[in-house]
């Protein structure tokens, strides 16, 4: 989301999420995490309700990229799900 490499976070990654061809609103992805939510899956990467409507992974040293690989697997599952 931040195209300033200057500010951009270096320990977490803001996608927004397209629906039907504009930026999916905060119901949308509400959607998708009620999907996450009812299999056991509390991600916690809805963004800040202040924010613009997106998902925020963190990415620390201690998150595995398997771990990061595995989730977007299950977004995605949502976002196709949701749409």
């Amino acid at each position: 989301m931040v195209k300033d490499e200057d500010i951009r976070s270096k320990n977490s990654l803001c996608i927004t999420v397209i629906n039907q061809g504009k930026t999916a609103d905060l119901a949308f992805l509400q959607k998708m995490m009620n999907y996450l939510y009812s299999n056991n899956l509390d991600p916690g990467i809805l963004n800040h309700p202040n924010s613009c409507p997106s998902l925020r992974f963190w990415l620390g040293p201690v998150v595995e990229k398997a771990d990061i690989h595995e989730m977007i697997r299950w977004v995605e599952k949502a976002y196709l799900l949701t749409k």
